[in-house]
């Protein structure tokens, strides 16, 4: 994601869009529970 992209931040939040993206995605581990259920 490019710096500019990073610094984008939605009219409904106070938080960026990538900090928004990295709350929300799962970690490896996480996603490999996921497929496996």
């Amino acid at each position: 994601m490019s710096p500019l992209a990073k610094e984008v931040i939605p009219g409904n939040s106070p938080r960026s869009i990538y900090e928004i993206m990295q709350k929300c995605s799962l970690s490896p581990r996480e996603e490999r529970e996921f497929k496996e259920y």
